[in-house]
């Protein structure tokens, strides 16, 4: 991101109670995750410790204790990188000199607080603007992991996306296999900042689709064409600096149900990710929601699995996300509205089927209402001679073996 009781039997028997009645609440409202399905990823370009010795990135710390359950990422930026090579990775000589072992205590404090750490790694050449050699880009991934201990993935800036090139897909590609595979490091992050190529979708686990100093719309976290409702939510990212009042609780909850992780700050350019945003705990605080996983898939009449009718999901008359089954929501505890395809081929729609049954609407309607809980949706079809119901069929065919289901 370029610009961060009083006798022991009563006690049982009162214990005994209480988990009985979370058993019955729990199996009354449906099975949800205890993470939440959106969290936070924050551009940490600041140092951690001030002069004075006092840790600037306690806000973090303390707003992870404080909501255990919300995913936290910071990705942190000595020098436009990793810095130099052991044991002077970060120095500073007009400031604080080597300031390696500092970066170590604060990425430790982050770590042990459940914050997942991720190491900044421009792709571009910031003096001639061209885009960096393969091998460079190793260097600093190798400079990351030999300086840093507890860095649990990197941040790949300025991903090249337009005009698309086979070789910047190559590029990536590779990246991503070589953090995952070479260094056993967990996330491989990019950022386009903005929508891309739906070819790059995949080169990298997750991508910031939007970077801007206004809050994103709907039609730019839906992408060109609705692009992006056809994946997983889990590949998208957006931040947004130059708010000086945070978005309503709604507004965070509704722009949830588009991206896994989300970032807002009062800072304004030309460098909002030095500081840490004086309303940090309250962004993190409205994504503080259970999530609920709805599995969706289409089946033949005797069972065998269809793949490719198109199911779209929405939620008060918003398009949330619009792909082919079989397909993996992972999101905010809400009712929505699922349509599954009424002609696919010469296969129509017949009924759906729940392993939640008393949530669902109408089960002999293409269109079905769902209350909150986790659940498989399975929507059955029958082969007919033809099927040409115009308002309902799907407008293309996919090809599932080019779908990607994001991870959750």
């Amino acid at each position: 991101m370029s610009h961060k009781i009083t006798t022991k039997q009563n006690l049982r028997v009162c214990v005994g109670i209480f988990i009985l009645i979370l058993l019955v609440f729990s199996l009354s409202n449906g099975a949800f995750a205890v993470s939440s399905s959106t969290g936070i990823i924050e551009p940490l370009y600041s140092d951690p410790f001030l002069a004075d010795g006092s840790f600037y990135w306690k806000p973090l710390v303390d707003t992870k204790i404080q909501y255990p359950n919300v995913p936290f990422f910071a990705v942190v930026n000595p020098d436009d990188g990793p810095g130099s090579t052991p044991p002077t990775c970060s120095y500073d000589p007009n400031r604080l000199g080597n300031r390696t072992l500092d970066y170590q205590n604060g990425i430790d404090k982050l770590t042990n607080t459940g914050v997942i750490v991720l190491g900044y790694v421009d792709t571009i050449n910031d003096t001639t603007g061209i885009q960096k050699s393969y091998s460079q880009v190793v260097h600093e991934i190798d400079t990351w992991v030999g300086c840093y201990q507890n860095v649990k993935g990197i941040l790949l800036d300025d991903m090249q996306t337009w005009p698309f090139t086979s070789g910047n897909l190559t590029y990536y590609q590779n990246l991503t296999n070589y953090i995952h595979g070479d260094k056993k490091l967990t996330y491989s992050f990019g950022n386009p900042g903005t929508t891309t190529d739906q070819r790059f979708i995949g080169t990298v686990d997750a991508m910031n689709i939007f970077e801007n100093g206004t809050l994103p719309q709907d039609t730019a976290l839906a992408g060109i064409n609705n692009l992006h409702l056809q994946y997983d939510k889990s590949n998208f990212i957006f931040v947004s600096y130059d708010q000086p009042i945070l978005p309503s609780a709604a507004w965070i909850r509704e722009a949830s149900l588009f991206v896994k992780y989300m970032f807002f700050t009062n800072y304004s350019l030309p460098n909002p990710w030095n500081g840490i945003p004086s309303y940090l705990s309250n962004e993190t605080a409205a994504l503080n929601t259970p999530s609920i996983l709805l599995a969706i898939n289409s089946v033949e009449q005797n069972g065998t699995s269809l793949f490719g009718p198109v199911i779209q999901i929405k939620h008060s008359n918003s398009l949330l996300r619009m792909a082919p089954t079989p397909f993996n929501y992972n999101t905010t505890r809400l009712t929505y509205e699922i349509t599954a395809d009424l002609c696919y081929g010469n296969w129509k729609f017949d009924y759906w089927e729940s392993n939640h049954l008393h949530k669902i609407g109408n089960r002999s309607s293409p269109t079905i209402f769902i209350l909150p809980a986790s659940q498989t949706l399975t929507a059955h079809y029958k082969y007919v001679s033809s099927c040409n119901d115009v308002l309902h069929k799907s407008p293309h065919v996919f090809n599932p073996n080019h779908h990607r289901q994001g991870k959750n």
